[in-house]
């Protein structure tokens, strides 16, 4: 985890990534948590069927490490998400390393509500540096 940063701290252009190795663990997990058991998650034989290599990961599974992106590196601690945008290019799969990559694009205080907007530009790029989610996210600064 890397320090909190402040609004004023903060400029356009300014980036950071995260790496993570996504595992059946999480998988398992995420379909227990939300309670999606689509077989394309979690049935090899199934998958095999439709002409996939194997299962892959629920898209939000891949999209909710924005989150931990967000609120524990860039800005960090103290960081709500107004509005995000996710384009889902490529699947992932278990075994797959991705590595979100979010650069600042847009710094601005909000009308009269007293709130610190920053805009992130993010992709989210698998281990044979291919984009497989891209999109923006808002965050208020608190």
């Amino acid at each position: 985890m890397k320090a909190t940063l402040k609004y004023e701290n903060l400029s356009v252009g300014q980036s950071d990534k995260l790496e993570r190795e996504i595992t059946q663990n999480m998988v398992n997990n995420f379909a227990d948590l939300t309670g999606d058991y689509n077989p394309v998650h979690i049935d090899q034989a199934f998958c095999e069927k439709l002409g996939l290599i194997g299962p892959i990961a629920h898209g939000m599974l891949t999209i909710s490490l924005l989150s931990t992106f967000i609120g524990m590196f860039l800005p960090g601690n103290g960081s709500i998400i107004m509005n995000q945008t996710a384009d889902y290019l490529l699947p992932v799969r278990v075994g797959d390393k991705v590595k979100i990559f979010g650069k600042i694009t847009d710094k601005k205080m909000g009308d009269g509500l007293n709130l610190q907007i920053i805009t992130i530009k993010y992709n989210i790029k698998n281990q044979n540096d291919q984009t497989v989610v891209r999109g923006t996210v808002k965050v208020n600064l608190k």
